[in-house]
């Protein structure tokens, strides 16, 4: 099993109980308290915005319904990683200051499985976390999670973020029990195209 296919496959813990909610472009499971927070649209793409109970809890599901399949999709996260130190600009909003703590880019091979199960051409995910001190808050470490994924001319950004207790670091089978299967509960009962 590869790092990706940890957190992209799977169901909800126990005691986790999920939703499905339709996003823009496809249908995809959060826990049962999340709700939809924002829904915007423009020229290039649609959004939903989903939120958690804490600033790191959140979903933002992007559309590009006539994405041009040449160009490389990492143009729709590494620029804003590089501002911002998210991937998604609709966070940042509601986060206290960010601190990237860590960011890894994972494609190719490592994505074949995730590629194959969202009969999809191109798949791309990223994986990292961030610490957001809120003013008046404390700190919270936030592990972000993306996968972006093309279709023909349709493409999906899907940027997840959970609060998290495990920092850069540690054992992996840690981060593995405590935050890649939350994510997991998400991102495996992905459908998209629906």
């Amino acid at each position: 099993m590869t790092s990706v296919d940890m957190w992209t496959s799977g169901s909800a813990p126990e005691g986790w109980p999920m939703r499905e909610l339709a996003a823009p472009g496809c249908h995809v499971p959060v826990p049962e308290a999340w709700e939809q927070a924002a829904s915007t649209s423009n020229q290039l793409e649609q959004t939903s915005v989903f939120r958690g109970p804490t600033e790191c809890d959140w979903l933002v599901v992007s559309l590009m319904a006539k994405a041009d399949p040449e160009r490389a999709m990492n143009n729709w996260v590494d620029p804003l990683v590089g501002a911002i130190g998210l991937p998604s600009a609709q966070p940042k909003g509601w986060m206290g200051a960010l601190s990237l703590l860590g960011w890894e880019r994972i494609d190719g091979d490592a994505t074949a499985d995730l590629s194959a199960r969202l009969e999809c051409d191109d798949v791309l995910a990223y994986t990292g976390a961030v610490k957001s001190v809120a003013e008046g808050s404390a700190a919270q470490l936030c592990r972000i999670y993306v996968v972006c994924a093309r279709r023909g001319s349709q493409a999906w950004k899907l940027s997840l973020g959970l609060a998290s207790a495990c920092p850069p670091g540690v054992p992996e089978d840690m981060i593995a029990s405590n935050d890649h299967v939350r994510a997991a509960a998400v991102f495996g009962g992905l459908r998209l195209g629906t």
